[in-house]
């Protein structure tokens, strides 16, 4: 890097971050490439600057916070240059009357709900595994256990500063909501994995802590999404997952409790707001179900197995319609997966573990990706691969036949034609 960056790019660089160039001897792994320098900017206008300099000289950037959440998307095209959000940290305010928080994106997501929950007010950002930074949680929009209660992602974001590919700083929505003709553009850069902007700041919306949750369990069998469904439709609901029980001892082992003879599921549900209608909702599911006191912690295990992975196997999404999720489920545990199901709003994480005498075998792979087309195909299902092996990566498009390929195009051209943001990264390998 020392000897490929000319004096002119490393100066313009050094001067725009308002630090010297941070470089990487050896180069520093990330996301199945090495970088050899990062710029670590501390504001919005240091951001901008940057960008501009990789954007006039054409030079593709990672852009990159804590890496938790790096296995999600394409591999990255190869890049020596990062870009760090880490340095964009801190609560801006925190208005505890209206449970609305201005908050750097570099800002980890474990700080500020620690400081939210100390004034009575929930993050409604349940995303998977430990760590990670709002940023990443944004960028990536993906959800836990608590989709069900807490919505999606972009419905905690009222407003964003983001800086362009170009370096240009734009801001988006507000602290409040407003009815408003036209595109709400903050949900625009929300789970475009950094690839149409570098996200600097956001408005989030946070929920009043509930009065009371319970956290239930209890053994399914048969088409165990329509027991799901009806707990998913109960007032207090917050959570919702059902479980491949063979799951529970590898990737959850924290929910304990032996499986029940004969009933390869488990449902976990979380009920939340109101003494009396918590406990009615409960006593309910301990009437039809059998229910039983959970593990306090249930729904934290849960976040956690959304990013296990088995040494040598594959992990797979799938979003479908509620009423296809039973087909789906169906179609993956006969292909050999395992799964946690979010029933509404219909969210499949499958497993497909390699045997022992299948190691690098190309042949089982593709007995995978034909399972996960199937899926696709017959349930109409959306399918995100989110973890291969290692000599699999980049063999799929791990988005792969999305429906929105060719919008997101125009939008890459739009917003980013030279292609400076995480290059490869997002559908279609844009």
């Amino acid at each position: 890097m020392r000897q490929t960056l000319s004096t002119d790019f490393k100066a313009q660089w050094e001067e725009a971050s308002g630090s010297p160039l941070r470089l990487h001897d050896p180069a520093r792994a990330y996301a199945g490439i090495n970088l050899e320098a990062v710029a670590e900017p501390a504001d919005g206008a240091a951001l901008s600057r940057v960008l501009q300099v990789l954007d006039e000289h054409q030079a593709p950037a990672a852009i990159l916070g804590s890496g938790s959440r790096s296995w999600l998307g394409n591999p990255l095209r190869p890049t020596r240059i990062g870009v760090s959000t880490l340095r964009l940290s801190g609560i801006d305010e925190f208005d505890e009357a209206d449970g609305v928080v201005r908050v750097g994106v570099g800002t980890t997501l474990d700080k500020l709900a620690e400081k939210t929950a100390r004034s009575g007010w929930w993050l409604p950002i349940d995303s998977p595994g430990r760590g990670g930074t709002v940023g990443g949680a944004l960028a990536t929009a993906l959800c836990g256990p608590r989709r069900r209660g807490f919505g999606p992602v972009r419905d905690a974001v009222l407003g964003l500063d983001t800086v362009l590919a170009d370096g240009a700083q734009v801001r988006c929505g507000a602290r409040v909501v407003k009815n408003v003709t036209g595109y709400d553009m903050a949900k625009l850069y929300v789970g475009s994995l950094g690839t149409l902007g570098v996200m600097e700041r956001a408005w989030l919306r946070l929920r009043a802590a509930p009065e009371t949750a319970l956290v239930l369990q209890a053994s399914l069998e048969g088409a165990v999404l329509a027991d799901a469904l009806a707990v998913a439709r109960r007032a207090t609901t917050r959570a919702i997952t059902v479980i491949d029980e063979s799951l529970i001892s590898v990737g959850a082992p924290r929910l304990g409790r032996p499986p029940a003879l004969g009933k390869r599921h488990r449902l976990v549900a979380e009920f939340a707001g109101d003494g009396p209608a918590v406990n009615q909702d409960a006593n309910w599911l301990t009437d039809e179900l059998g229910a039983e006191p959970a593990p306090a912690d249930s729904i934290e295990s849960l976040r956690d197995l959304q990013t296990f992975q088995f040494p040598i196997g594959v992990r797979v999404r799938f979003h479908t319609r509620p009423s296809q999720g039973e087909q789906a489920r169906t179609l993956l545990e006969r292909g050999g997966a395992r799964c946690l199901i979010c029933p509404e709003p219909s969210v499949l994480t499958a497993w497909f573990e390699a045997g022992l005498d299948e190691g690098e075998d190309p042949w089982w792979l593709d007995q995978v990706f034909a399972v996960i087309d199937e899926v696709r195909a017959h349930a109409e299902a959306e399918a995100i691969i989110e973890a291969l092996p290692e000599w699999a990566q980049g063999r799929r498009d791990a988005f792969g036949g999305s429906p929105v390929l060719g919008l997101m195009r125009e939008l890459k051209e739009r917003f980013d034609p030279n292609g400076i943001l995480n290059p490869g990264r997002f559908v279609g390998r844009l």
